[in-house]
Parts: structure tokens; sequence; C-alpha cells
């Protein structure tokens, strides 16, 4: 008998019905079916609740074709990943849109399960992709293998090098409006997008953290992405967390010893607490 729960994301209500109805076997036996029509109300249902499984349209929004999906929903749609990704969520993409690229590197990056083809989906097909999916999440829960979290220190370290080298980026659009090679005009607009950037960046940090020791400074972080940040306020908040929690004189120590902002910070601790916890 398998159990689970399951999460459609979808905009067309049609399509979520179609969904329903395939997976009606599963709720048969005890799996839970929930749906949500937008990226802002599918990332809500993650944060709320655990799923197993997450089958996943591209195309979040209404009115764009399919062909000229926005950078915008693009980046909707990997945020989305990497959210099940970090909270070890199976994917299954049941989409309209097809990029060769973007599929490769779904497959590549975020370990999606499968992809689906909505013109071409086949009932037999898409059951025995649900099916082994949470065959394999009941194998793990019962100790009978899997592959288990990717290491959270593996990715802090790569989001810390990111970290490093947006910071590096900002040093270098300040020097060249100092030394008069950037007008103000074009000063702004290279600061706008380094903001956009970096709290795309903070917004991925958050995503790992969560579900984690170090989540609280996840939700620190999102005062970081404000133009005024507070940095000092934040940092003796950072070591009021530490300190309640008992992390011990080496975060209090790194905490005392930062000089700079508070993102690297925040990475650095997470990353001390991830070695603890794989030791």
């Amino acid at each position: 008998m398998l159990q689970g729960r399951i999460l459609i994301v979808d905009d067309d209500p049609e399509w979520i019905e179609i969904l329903n109805g395939l997976l009606t076997p599963f709720e048969e036996q005890g799996v839970l079916v929930d749906s949500a029509s937008s990226y802002t109300e599918a990332k809500r249902k993650l944060d709320r609740q655990r799923f197993d499984l997450v089958t996943m349209d591209i195309q979040l929004d209404k009115g764009i074709e399919k062909e000229e999906v926005s950078t915008e929903e693009l980046l909707k749609w990997e945020l989305l990943l990497q959210k099940c990704r970090s909270k070890q969520i199976n994917v299954i993409v049941v989409s309209s849109y097809r990029t060769d690229e973007r599929t490769r590197r779904a497959f590549k990056d975020y370990k999606v399960h499968d992809f689906l083809a909505k013109e071409v989906l086949e009932r037999k097909e898409f059951i025995e992709s649900v099916e082994e999916v949470l065959q394999e999440v009941a194998a793990v829960r019962s100790g009978g293998g899997g592959e288990g979290m990717r290491a959270k220190p593996e990715e802090l370290n790569d989001k810390k090098a990111e970290v490093q080298a947006i910071n590096e980026t900002l040093n270098d659009i300040t020097q060249l409006y100092e030394d008069g090679e950037l007008d103000r005009d074009h000063y702004s607009r290279k600061l706008r997008k380094w903001r956009k950037d970096r709290n795309k960046l903070i917004s991925e940090i958050q995503i790992i953290l969560e579900d984690t020791e170090a989540a609280e400074l996840g939700n620190l972080l999102e005062r970081a992405k404000g133009e005024e940040l507070e940095e000092d306020e934040i940092k003796t908040e950072v070591k009021q967390i530490a300190d309640e929690k008992g992390w011990g004189d080496k975060v209090l120590e790194q905490i005392d010893k930062h000089k700079g902002e508070i993102v690297s910070l925040i990475v650095a601790i997470a990353i001390e607490l991830g070695k603890r916890a794989t030791t």
C-alpha cells in the first residue's frame, strides 16, 4: 500500500482535474493529493506542508504564449525546482512548454524524475512514473535505500563563492563610478541589476536553509534584501539567536570577528552548523 502527499502545480483548471483523475487510484490507497494554480500558491503550500512529489507545469501564468515564456516566469519555475530539491521533494514535469535546453538543465541541475508532454500524455506512463517515485519514497523511509539528502555544507560552499563574487562585482561597479568611467545613469542601472542578482542569490540561500538548524537565520536574510541593510542590527540578532540556541563559542567568535556584509556571515555560520550535523 502506497502512502505520501502529491502537489499538482498547474494554472489550467482542466489539467488539474485531469491529473487529479489520473491520481485517483493512489488516493484510494491513502495518498493525499492537493493542487496549486500559481507559483505563489505552490510556494506557500510547500512552505506549510511536507510533500513527496510535485507534478509541475513549467508555464505558471496565463496569457503567455507557450513559445514565449518570459525570463521572469522561467526564474519562478527554477526557484520552485530549487525549493523542491532543498526539501528533497521529487518532481515530475507535465507541460506543453518545450525547450530542450531547459529540459536538460532540469534533469541535470534539479534531478527531475520525469518530463512528460501534455500533448502526448499517456495514462499508463504517468501512473508508472508516479508509482516509481512513491515506491522510492517508501523504500527510503523504511531504510531500504535511496541517495538521501545532499550535504548542506556542499551546497552552501557553492553559495559562499557566489556571495564573494557578487560582492566583488559591487566593488568593481563602485570603483568604475569613482574613477569617472561610469556616469550616474549607467552606475544606477548597473547597481539595480546587481541588487536584483544579489536578492535572487539570497532567495536561493534561504531555500537551502529551510528545514535546517539555521532556518531562523534564513528569515533574517529577508531584511538584507532592502536598500538599507541595517547590518549591525541584524548582526546583533544573529548573535542573540546563536546564544539562545547554544551554537557554541566557535560560532559566537565567528560573529564577533566578522567584518563586512551580513550574507557571508550567515552562510559561514550555516556551513559550520552543517558540518556538525554530518559528523
